[in-house]
């Protein structure tokens, strides 16, 4: 693996209280993905944790993972059950392609909802187990507020099929918070801003894959748009890093917004960090009509991390362009490596 990402994965256990987690049986969901792939790295290199990770593909999984002391569980949470008693649940599980929140809403809210149900009746049934639902800063929808707080709301327009994104993570949070209030389940919810990172799945459409797509093959960035959309970005590794920290130290059925405030730019900025360290530039096409519905129609998404912060959680050091270069040829090298396995 990347010495520079490996780096940073030691930097954000140096902050964690990892010795809280020594021990203790954790299921993390979606770690095939960009956020439980670092989330379960940070797992790992705590040492003695006992580790199970769920994917639809226990092969891309081993991928992902090559000699991880770590159980693979391969099942369709949307189908699926999984059985084992744990003391931490992360759902971190969820599409990761902005074209299906148009194309494929009707899946895109009932597999959030049915994996999410399935995995509360599981932590219902244990009791003592808490778990921690993989939210997004699109439940603020629209919102007039500068900087977003936890307590915020703004305006989704709940008649647009690309609505089913924001909408169903809007439910799965009520969700959560009634399966703590009736059910007595020890939920905790966070909601990331915009996460980059290495090792994001074949599937992954979103702007920052694309982007890293384009600088690892050292074709030009291609934007879309004038790029002009305001954004609170994040690391992948120092959103894993928050969801541990708010895993351990979070109040029960709250939420709490996961973003790095030394990383906000515009999508335009992110595009040329990345052209930058590929040492190509940035073009402009136009999106065809199957694209653009897509699109998340939010301007300005800023987050307020002070209730974050205050459960102690710092980000790694380091720059946002040095994490964007280190990105870029990490996911390099593990599709090179893949490739060639």
């Amino acid at each position: 693996m990347n010495e520079a990402y490996l780096d940073d994965i030691r930097a954000a256990l140096s902050l964690l209280p990892s010795r809280d987690l020594s021990g203790r049986k954790v299921l993390v969901t979606g770690a095939s993905g960009l956020i439980g792939g670092a989330v379960t790295d940070i797992l790992l290199g705590i040492g003695d944790c006992d580790i199970s990770v769920v994917g639809r593909s226990a092969e891309r999984l081993r991928r992902r993972f090559p000699g991880g002391s770590l159980h693979i569980i391969e099942a369709d949470l949307s189908k699926d059950s999984v059985e084992g008693e744990f003391d931490y649940i992360i759902h971190s599980a969820g599409y990761a392609n902005p074209a299906l929140y148009a194309s494929r809403p009707v899946e895109v809210i009932s597999m959030g909802i049915r994996s999410l149900t399935s995995l509360l009746e599981l932590a219902k049934s244990r009791p003592g187990t808490r778990l921690l639902f993989v939210s997004s800063d699109e439940v603020y929808g629209q919102s007039d507020a500068g900087v977003i707080r936890e307590s915020d709301s703004g305006y989704v327009d709940c008649t647009l099929p690309r609505s089913s994104y924001p909408s169903g993570k809007r439910v799965s949070e009520t969700l959560c918070a009634a399966y703590s209030d009736e059910c007595g389940v020890d939920t905790v919810i966070v909601r990331p801003s915009h996460v980059y990172g290495p090792f994001f799945t074949e599937g992954d459409n979103r702007v920052y894959a694309q982007f890293f797509r384009n600088a690892i093959a050292g074709e030009d960035i291609v934007m879309k748009s004038e790029g002009g959309q305001m954004r609170s970005w994040c690391y992948s590794v120092d959103c894993a890093a928050a969801i541990l920290t708010v895993l351990l130290k979070g109040e029960t059925a709250s939420a709490y917004n996961i973003a790095d405030n030394a990383s906000e730019f515009t999508i335009r900025d992110l595009a040329e960090m990345t052209s930058s360290a590929a040492g190509t530039k940035v073009v402009f096409r136009l999106p065809d009509d199957k694209e653009s519905k897509g699109y998340n129609p939010v301007k300005r998404s800023v987050l307020s991390t002070e209730r974050l912060e205050a459960l102690g959680w710092r980000p790694c050091p380091g720059s946002p362009r040095k994490k964007i270069t280190t990105s870029i040829f990490a996911h390099k090298e593990y599709i090179d490596g893949t490739a060639d396995a």
